[in-house]
């Protein structure tokens, strides 16, 4: 059974409070979260799943679910 994709792992944040971080900073693209350096600014990988948490509000993905 394969881990799900739940957190940015170079910024050690997971989606859950890097959605509910969003909210609160009324952050609604990726480009702002990555401004802010939230996520999504080391090795890039958690892109795809921030740009569909952001659009979805899912904060756990099967690795490669990531489409819309």
């Amino acid at each position: 059974m394969a881990r799900l994709v739940s957190k940015c792992v170079c910024k050690r944040i997971t989606f859950k409070e890097l959605k509910d971080l969003a909210e609160e900073k009324g952050i609604v693209s990726l480009d702002q979260i990555i401004v802010e350096k939230l996520a999504c600014s080391g090795c890039g990988m958690c892109k795809p799943y921030v740009a569909k948490m952001l659009v979805t509000g899912e904060v756990e993905f099967k690795p490669g679910d990531y489409h819309l």
